[in-house]
């Protein structure tokens, strides 16, 4: 069959109370829709799925005011239609996830006696998934306060909000039919099933009774929490959820950095180790360790020409001396609130094939270093040439040669 028809008579045993109002049970067993013989995933390989589109006939009543329509959807990754004795009334939620989807059923949308509720397939090739379908009386926003649900979320460290994302799951662990019911004074929330994502960590929904997990979280740098809650038919449920911090992030200010070092390469150096040292330097002032990058037989010369009334002040050495003296230049600039500037301009790399592991860089580059409080900026140009070469232990620095004048 190409499609499949599944008659359900309205019955009076099929008709029971929920709060004030009352629900038509459509459906309850799985049913796959789907091309035969085209499986869109290998998991409905062996699942052949029972027809194209879906077709459901009930008995009703004409409705008067707006009702509310249920349905528990899976894998859904195009759009399918929604269709009220031949008039569309909505479609199916855009998430390949296990979710309840609720759609407001106009008033009139239901006439007496037989209607008919069908699930229209896109053109594209997909397969889902549908369990139980239902309708209640109420209007949806009505419908979905069968219970409310209030949620605070704040720093474990200051007890204080935190914007954040709230996910809730039935005893299934089924995306949950939520309506946002903030205070339209408070900041807004964004939501879609079972997802709350709220910008002052509070939040306010009303959503069907039943059992329920809830998930707080901000982000893989913070913790996850978690609490279970019943939410019962009528009374309010109130919670609060803390996160704590479990990465460390920077303590110095990122706004306040320029572009300081260039990094040529896919980015694999940069991501292993100096990005980590860089921020290790910039936020404890830990010089040393950036020495980690240098190589053991590393040569620098610096020629200074920017001191006024004598010649140029000439600093050559090896590793330890490089290291040396960036750990001096460091700890002068912990002492000193300042803003830098880094610009690198005529940027040449040249790699010789007898010599494929290393690579020269050569560069001008321009700074302009500003003592904050004492309106006191320095300008200063440099040529300089970096060699770099790959060993068994990662890229390292192997020479150096700058020679820095003050810039007009």
């Amino acid at each position: 069959m190409s499609r499949l028809v599944l008659h359900i008579v309205f019955l009076g045993a099929m008709v029971h109370s929920m709060a004030s109002g009352a629900s038509l049970e459509l459906n309850a067993p799985r049913i796959h829709l789907g091309t035969a013989g085209s499986p869109e995933w290998e998991v409905f390989a062996g699942d052949p799925p029972r027809a194209r589109r879906l077709d459901l006939r009930f008995n009703a009543h004409p409705n008067a005011d707006e009702a509310a329509l249920f349905i528990r959807q899976d894998d859904v990754r195009h759009n399918w239609l929604v269709e009220l004795n031949g008039k569309r009334i909505g479609t199916l939620f855009l998430m390949e996830a296990d979710l309840v989807h609720a759609i407001p059923i106009p008033p009139g949308g239901m006439r007496e006696g037989e209607n008919l509720l069908s699930i229209l397939p896109p053109s594209e090739n997909d397969d889902i998934v549908l369990h139980e379908i239902w309708i209640d009386l109420r209007p949806l926003s009505e419908a979905l306060k069968q219970s409310t649900l209030s949620v605070d979320v704040v720093d474990a460290k200051d007890r204080k909000p935190l914007p954040c994302r709230v996910t809730i799951v039935d005893a299934r662990g089924t995306l949950a039919a939520l309506v946002a019911l903030t205070n339209t004074a408070a900041p807004p929330v964004a939501i879609r099933p079972g997802v709350i994502y709220t910008a002052n960590g509070q939040a306010r929904v009303g959503l069907l009774a039943g059992d329920y997990t809830i998930y707080a979280s901000r982000g893989f740098e913070w913790s996850v929490a978690t609490q279970h809650v019943h939410a019962a038919a009528g009374p309010s449920a109130a919670l609060t959820l803390s996160l704590h911090r479990e990465v460390p992030t920077p303590g110095y200010d990122r706004t306040a950095l320029r572009v300081g070092i260039v990094h040529f390469g896919v980015g694999g150096f940069h991501r292993a180790h100096q990005a980590m040292y860089l921020d290790a330097l910039m936020n404890e002032g830990k010089a040393d360790e950036v020495c980690a990058m240098f190589h053991d037989d590393l040569e620098f010369s610096i020629v200074d020409h920017t001191s006024k009334g004598s010649g140029p002040a000439t600093i050559e050495g090896g590793k330890q001396d490089f290291c040396q003296t960036t750990q001096e230049q460091v700890a002068a600039l912990q002492k000193v609130p300042h803003t830098m500037r880094t610009e690198f301009n005529d940027v040449t790399v040249t790699r010789s094939w007898l010599h494929p592991w290393t690579s020269e860089i050569s560069y001008t580059e321009d700074r302009a270093f500003t003592i904050r409080g004492a309106n006191l900026t320095l300008n200063t140009t440099s040529d300089d040439t970096i060699t770099l070469v790959q060993t068994f232990s990662g890229v390292k620095l192997l020479k150096v040669q700058v020679e820095a004048w003050m810039a007009e």
